[in-house]
């Protein structure tokens, strides 16, 4: 079959039929990049950040420690024992609680968390 042979209108209606299937294939192409690109993004903004804000929150309770230890020491009354220790107390078990999110979290060698643990 020779395409001059076909009707202009028929012409018209097999052109704007072969692009809108592209339009459609590409549609369908476009949506499932972006669910990939969209995995990717989430998995690169919640394993810094919520890795960062653990590593954070690890040294801030580890200067709290020291500082309970300081106070600690130097504390001349019952009451103010008491409130070296329940400082210490409070920021180890905070330390054990971003210990195990970075445990779930932290992509990188276990090691390093293993490590810094001990």
């Amino acid at each position: 079959m020779n395409t001059k042979n076909i009707k202009i209108g028929t012409q018209l209606i097999l052109g704007f039929a072969t692009m809108l299937l592209f339009v459609i294939v590409l549609g369908i192409v476009a949506y499932q990049q972006t669910g990939k690109i969209h995995l990717g993004t989430e998995t690169i903004y919640n394993h810094p950040l919520k890795v960062r804000t653990a590593i954070g929150a690890l040294k801030f309770d580890v200067v709290s420690m020291r500082i309970g230890t300081r106070d600690l020491m130097q504390a001349n009354t019952n009451a103010e024992k008491e409130h070296a220790i329940r400082l210490i107390e409070i920021s180890a078990a905070d330390a054990l609680e971003q210990f195990k999110i970075l445990n779930a979290k932290y992509l990188g060698p276990r090691a390093d968390i293993d490590n810094a643990y001990k």
